[in-house]
């Protein structure tokens, strides 16, 4: 995630989501969410990870909110037994860009720098968020529907876990998914994870 200052063009600021994971989709948002002071701040919504859609305090390169479909194998696990990459929030994680500005000062350029990450990434991680909207502003209820290569479109609420739920992709034999709340020690953050289960045999 690269951040322009787009008067002079000027790399500002390089990040790297800590799954590695390429990027799919890409909002903003400047507004006060729940919890800020009065002052809004520039959000960044992303879908990024395994099936995960996740918003950012570009400011801080922290997750305020991140919204996680669980991998079928661990749905029938109890959330105190699950991995900590799965109940924790993801980061992002800064780049050092003093030697790109410098190449870039001696015409050189940043792809190398560039190339370097893309290399080590991780190939895209299926299924993946391809598409999203919604709301993500100062006043009224905040939300995002998600859409995924798994085939399911689902609402996520910002306040509540009941308040989810999944709009399409449920057959007449698919079993309700769960929505449930991961309790976080950062009390401004929020987690949700979805627990979609498998079809029954």
């Amino acid at each position: 995630l690269a951040l322009w200052d787009c008067r002079f063009p000027k790399l500002v600021k390089l990040w790297q989501h800590t799954s590695t994971a390429p990027i799919n989709r890409l909002g903003t948002s400047f507004a006060a969410l729940s919890g800020d002071s009065c002052e809004p701040k520039p959000y960044v919504v992303m879908g990024c990870g395994l099936n995960e859609t996740s918003i950012f305090d570009i400011s801080q390169g922290s997750c305020r909110n991140c919204f996680r479909v669980l991998d079928p194998a661990l749905c029938y696990i109890d959330q105190s037994a699950l991995p900590v990459n799965v109940t924790s929030l993801p980061r992002l994680q800064d780049v050092k860009i003093h030697s790109i500005m410098k190449q870039r000062l001696n015409g050189s350029g940043i792809g190398h720098d560039v190339s370097t990450i893309i290399k080590q990434r991780i190939q895209p991680p299926e299924p993946s968020i391809q598409s999203f909207a919604g709301r993500v502003g100062t006043t009224g209820e905040n939300y995002l529907v998600t859409g995924g290569t798994d085939g399911f479109i689902r609402y996520w609420d910002f306040s509540s876990s009941s308040k989810c739920f999944t709009v399409s992709g449920l057959s007449s034999s698919s079993s309700r998914p769960i929505y449930e709340r991961v309790g976080l020690n950062q009390s401004q953050s929020t987690l949700l994870l979805c627990r979609q289960l498998p079809d029954p045999m």
